[in-house]
């Protein structure tokens, strides 16, 4: 009799520890879901700079602005500026744009921002008919607005 009650008591640790492990599992699960379901400002950051490329007017316009003496100008207004604002429509978050002449160097902020910044940039060429004109760096910052 007591060779069956051992065997019991093992058995009940056994599922015990093996429910254990399956609800570490879901834990774990879970916690990887919750984390892919942030959203990721980089790939939207790309996917509106790749939006911007391909279009004819927004790509005419980058060639429209004049750039400060330095070569580098933050855009402020016009239609690509529109049509970021209206891809980040999240009131926690700004943006700035900002234009270089210089495609091998780095295109930065104006200023200083403290905080994590999803940027990304692409070299726009001018259209066949303005071969005149040389390529610019469009890059686009995102950051969180920090709230106190």
């Amino acid at each position: 009799m007591m060779i069956k009650n051992k065997k019991g008591i093992l058995r009940i640790i056994e599922a015990t520890i093996a429910i254990l492990i399956i609800i570490g599992f879901l834990l774990i699960a879970q916690a990887r879901i919750s984390d892919i379901s942030q959203p990721s400002f980089s790939e939207r950051v790309y996917d509106i700079l790749e939006e911007i490329s391909k279009d004819p007017v927004m790509r005419g316009e980058i060639f429209n602005v004049v750039l400060n003496s330095d070569g580098k100008s933050t855009v402020t207004n016009g239609n690509f500026f529109t049509f970021v604002d209206s891809r980040i429509p999240e009131s926690y978050l700004k943006f700035q744009i900002r234009l270089c002449d210089d495609i091998d160097k780095i295109c930065s902020m104006e200023s200083f921002i403290d905080g994590e910044i999803y940027s990304g940039n692409r070299i726009i060429a001018p259209s066949v008919d303005e071969s005149e004109m040389v390529p610019r760096k469009l890059a686009i910052f995102v950051w969180r607005i920090n709230n106190g």
